[in-house]
């Protein structure tokens, strides 16, 4: 794989069902980024595995994406626990590398 950024690595989707958090801490999108990342974000399966949700949509921020729910879920672990409290069922999560 070619690392830093790279016109190869594109899109990674993500749809493990419930296991995406570990999936993407097997990866190390900083070094290897894609452009785009999308992933389920599916609370009961994340939960049923042990999982907090807030920690999947940290991740992808703190490996510099922004992703399609930053507006209302926030930037900060509080706003977007809220956010996560507010959701009823799943959703797909989109997100885009910030460009430096």
């Amino acid at each position: 794989l070619p690392e830093g950024p790279s016109e190869r690595l594109r899109l990674l989707k993500v749809d493990v069902e419930g296991y995406e958090l570990r999936a993407l801490n097997g990866l190390n999108l900083t070094r290897y980024p894609f452009r785009f990342l999308t992933f389920q974000f599916f609370l009961r399966l994340l939960r049923d595995n042990g999982e907090d949700p807030v920690d999947l949509l940290m991740l992808a921020r703190n490996a510099g994406y922004q992703c399609d729910c930053d507006e209302a879920a926030g930037r900060t672990r509080e706003t977007m626990s809220e956010w996560v409290r507010g959701i009823h069922s799943h959703t797909n999560i989109f997100c885009e590398l910030e460009v430096t």
